[in-house]
């Protein structure tokens, strides 16, 4: 997946000079249609540089804060001589999986536009979306994308508040993403390949996130929308029965119906769990159950001042987004293939 398509008016095309990748995110308030609109109310960074052109990428600076912040990174210099690619969370995104449309590739995009808007009951003309082909996980003849969206009215305040600043995105991704990229990084860590697959859990704002990874792209997501007030701390055992109920379901779904790739291990690759949850959860995964650190993903510079970024979701995910797209330009699913994260 590429990123969402923005209006010509609010992106840009990566400069040569680039030497690193700025994964921003900006937290809204909810609204009744189900995605973020409104003001921002805090925003938090990380930026990945690479040094040299074989160099492996590492986090350079990291922050969180106001909106009223942002003024003061651009000033510092955070966003100098990187691409910017703003990250959407769970609750500023949907994401579905759809048949591939039988029409030539420079069609698709249309073709897409009203199956994505009656699926999620959202207007057409407001829908922004990207799309990518998903790695066949069984013998099924149909095709499957994965697709995700986001409406102008949710982009504009963030886009808006960008430009005000100075700055335009190169790209718009999706939670989702980090995600599958955290898993994918740490594979390349391990040196690990074949046709193998990763469960994926994590938790995004209110949403429990569930997929797997297979052929270096996230299929079949399956989420579940978690109570507004969820906080680890005060969970009680019903919840925490549905959370590892609803994995242990989609686990028994995938071993059904995926025939192409066998789930070897999984992952928590965000989000706070409960402890009881996280020990449950190891008892129903394939393989070992491993929790994703920043340690496992990305090295840090030793001339970030303070204490070195922690395990902190925000920090996790954005160097996720970081730090693939910094990588590169190889699949790190070892299937040698160009592409962008």
């Amino acid at each position: 997946m590429r990123s969402i398509k923005l209006p010509a008016r609010w992106s840009r095309r990566p400069e040569a000079s680039q030497t690193g990748v700025v994964a921003l995110r900006a937290s809204q308030a909810a609204s009744a249609t189900g995605l973020a609109q409104g003001a921002v109310r805090q925003l938090s960074f990380v930026r990945v540089d690479r040094a040299g052109v074989q160099g492996a990428a590492e986090i350079t600076q990291h922050g969180s804060g106001p909106a009223s912040r942002l003024a003061t990174w651009v000033t510092s210099g955070v966003f100098r001589q990187a691409s910017l690619v703003l990250m959407l969370d769970a609750g500023q995104r949907q994401i579905l999986v759809l048949d591939e449309p039988e029409v030539p590739q420079k069609e698709r995009h249309d073709a897409l536009r009203w199956p994505i808007a009656t699926a999620l009951d959202l207007p057409a003309d407001g829908l922004l979306f990207d799309a990518t082909t998903l790695p066949p996980i069984n013998e099924a003849t149909t095709r499957k994308m994965l697709v995700a969206a986001t409406q102008q009215a949710t982009l504009a305040p963030l886009l808006e508040m960008l430009a005000r600043a100075g700055l335009r995105p190169d790209a718009v991704d999706v939670v989702d993403m980090a995600q599958r990229n955290a898993v994918l990084l740490h594979r390349r860590r391990e040196a690990a390949g074949g046709p193998a697959a990763q469960l994926v859990v994590g938790i995004s704002g209110r949403e429990l996130l569930v997929g797997l990874v297979a052929g270096g792209e996230l299929c079949v997501p399956r989420n579940m929308p978690l109570p507004d007030d969820y906080a680890p701390e005060r969970l009680d055992e019903a919840l925490s029965d549905r959370i590892v109920l609803h994995v242990q379901r989609t686990v028994d779904l995938f071993e059904r119906q995926i025939t192409r790739f066998a789930i070897t291990s999984s992952f928590v690759t965000e989000g706070e769990f409960a402890a009881d949850t996280l020990a449950a959860l190891a008892q129903v995964v394939p393989g070992e159950l491993t929790r994703l650190t920043l340690a496992d993903l990305v090295a840090t510079s030793g001339s970030l001042r303070g204490p070195a970024p922690g395990p902190d979701a925000q920090v996790l995910r954005l160097a996720a987004l970081a730090a693939q797209r910094c990588a590169g330009a190889t699949d790190p699913a070892g299937s040698g293939k160009a592409g962008p994260a």
